[in-house]
């Protein structure tokens, strides 16, 4: 049993005994075993969010496609480009282009704009897309492309959670892509929305369990928060406490899986995404949407400007010093899930296989 699995990692003696129940004892644990993988070392990946246009209807998302007053924007390859360039001026070597469920690109277009980015960087980085599900051809010839990474969570692994929340769509088509993900040979990562609306009261180990099972080499997964305007704006938002211990038991139980410190996590408690780097988490995740469209790219309530990165490169620095963390600039961060798998011959542009 995969819960099996992650209790013996949490009770396991050199990951520090960790008491079920015992949230600090849990974080402690998985602080301890996520220094031993990376030391106070942090990879930091940069976010472009190219575009808010979404296909899908989601209940909980405030950019569902059959919302009428927001303001939707498609970037200009160009402009993605100038957006990336500034971040990798500042030492970033890992970008993460992310839109709402919908082909805002044709495919030509969008396999021009990854080889772009590789080819004005120069040196190797890695590209990471948050797009969606969409064809395995496509998939395929983006992946040729040069992109790396692909990060699509399944948010819920309860089949009857997840149709309520994401109408016409079906949990089993959210695995199948993910799988096809892995068989081409993307660096690939998945999770889950903590406190989902409609959520059982088994639905916390459930989630652990599917993600725990899948072995994604990267894991993005937060707290839900009410978003105005949709049918889902009334429910309670996911619980903090309840995704560092989902933090620290992924990272108990895949202890070299990269793990990101969501950007939500900030809008229920003040440094929430530098308090999840003590319970596992190594990713951090600045901004690099231009202002004229970070503002239009509304997930959720209380989504702040705060985390853009317009240039404090020293702010952050300053702030994960705070938390004895440093920002590994000038670094790709492969997941070292990925690299043993593949025997440690990932290529130097990125993370997947040629």
């Amino acid at each position: 049993m995969i819960r099996d699995t992650v209790s013996e990692a949490e009770n396991d003696p050199r990951n520090g005994s960790a008491a079920p129940g015992d949230l600090s004892s849990l974080t402690g644990a998985a602080d301890r075993l996520c220094r031993q993988q990376f030391g106070d070392g942090v990879f930091i990946r940069g976010i472009v969010e190219f575009s808010n246009v979404c296909a899908r209807d989601c209940l909980y998302c405030g950019i569902r496609g059959s919302r009428r007053d927001v303001d939707r924007y498609v970037m200009k390859p160009e402009e993605v480009l100038a957006a990336v360039s500034a971040g990798y001026a500042a030492g970033l070597r890992s970008f993460v282009l992310q839109s709402g469920e919908a082909p805002v690109y044709s495919v030509d277009d969008f396999c021009r704009l990854v080889e772009a980015v590789h080819t004005m960087c120069g040196d190797p980085v890695a590209v990471t897309l948050s797009v969606g599900e969409r064809s395995r051809s496509e998939y395929r010839r983006l992946f040729d492309a040069g992109a790396d990474r692909f990060l699509m969570r399944f948010e819920s692994a309860n089949s009857r959670v997840y149709a309520l929340n994401h109408p016409g769509c079906r949990l089993e088509e959210r695995f199948e892509a993910l799988e096809t993900l892995k068989e081409i040979g993307y660096e690939t990562g998945t999770g889950f929305l903590i406190g989902i609306p409609y959520e059982e009261p088994d639905d916390f180990e459930r989630n652990l369990e599917a993600l725990i099972a899948f072995r994604p080499h990267m894991a993005g997964l937060g707290p839900f928060i009410p978003a105005e305007g949709t049918p889902a704006a009334d429910f309670p938002p996911g619980s903090y406490d309840k995704v560092l211990e989902a933090y620290s038991r992924i990272r108990l139980a895949l202890p070299k899986i990269n793990l990101a410190a969501a950007t939500a996590l900030d809008s229920l408690v003040p440094e929430g995404r530098f308090r999840a780097l003590h319970a596992g988490a190594n990713v951090y995740m600045p901004n690099l949407t231009p202002a004229l469209f970070r503002n239009r790219y509304r997930l959720y309530a209380r989504k702040t400007a705060a985390d853009a990165f317009d240039g404090w490169r020293q702010q952050l620095e300053t702030d994960l010093s705070a938390f004895d963390r440093r920002p590994l600039w000038n670094e790709i961060g492969t997941s070292l899930m990925l690299e043993e798998e593949k025997g440690g011959r990932c290529r130097e542009s990125g993370n997947g296989m040629r």
